[in-house]
């Protein structure tokens, strides 16, 4: 499963949408140490759900600066589901 990670810029603000691990078939775990982008210009994280190829690499985004619980929001799908 490839990573999901998508970079939202909006006015000043950097908006991570998920930070997913990428363990494809082919490829090394490795290929996950590096951020297309820089870690400490990211301002808040949502995380859509809390599946390893959406949120694996939070451990190592939150090593590389300091991001808190209260920088991160994760939306669950249940309740987004359950409501509409």
């Amino acid at each position: 499963m490839t990573g999901s990670m998508h970079l939202l810029e909006v006015g000043q603000y950097k908006i991570l949408i998920d930070c997913g691990l990428d363990y494809e078939k082919d490829r090394s775990l490795q290929s996950n140490e590096n951020f297309p982008f820089d870690p400490a210009s990211i301002d808040v994280v949502i995380l859509t759900h809390a599946h390893i190829d959406h949120s694996g690499n939070m451990p190592r985004l939150t090593k590389a600066v300091s991001i808190t619980e209260k920088d991160t929001i994760i939306l669950n799908s249940r309740c987004i589901c359950k409501n509409m």
